[in-house]
């Protein structure tokens, strides 16, 4: 299965757990790979049959301003979840990172990453499974 990857990815969301820190945008960024087929791409060396980086680019800057995220977490599972919705890949990996921190450290940033596979073309997602109560003493 043949990538596709974009690096440092600018973006700036309204990111943070504290009202401020939501107050206005952050610059952070995304490291995005792809996994698709694109051998038809290679062969016939024409754009539709392959993932136009300009839409994946529109796409993740949409998802990183479109509302405030409390957490780097949602912010990358959305942008995974956004990938796999819009363009036909078989798995996606993001890595966002949230460089200026809302806290002093001698750390450069911190890093999420999340990882998903697409459900098969024509495959229906998996339903979830309802909690179970817990079973009396």
């Amino acid at each position: 299965m043949e990538m596709i990857r974009l690096r440092r990815l600018a973006i700036f969301p309204r990111l943070g757990v504290d009202d401020h820190e939501r107050l206005a945008v952050q610059r952070a960024e995304v490291d995005l790979t792809l996994w698709a087929n694109l051998r038809r791409a290679a062969d016939s060396d024409d754009l539709p049959q392959t993932v136009d980086y300009t839409r994946l680019y529109d796409l993740v800057q949409d998802v990183a301003s479109r509302r405030p995220y409390h957490l780097v977490e949602a912010l990358a599972e959305t942008i995974v979840k956004e990938v796999i919705a819009h363009f036909p890949v078989v798995r996606v990996r993001a890595r966002v990172r949230k460089i200026h921190l809302p806290f002093r450290a001698n750390l450069q940033c911190i890093e999420v990453e999340f990882e998903e596979r697409a459900p098969a073309r024509g495959a229906k997602p998996a339903a979830r499974r309802p909690k179970q109560a817990p079973k009396p003493s």
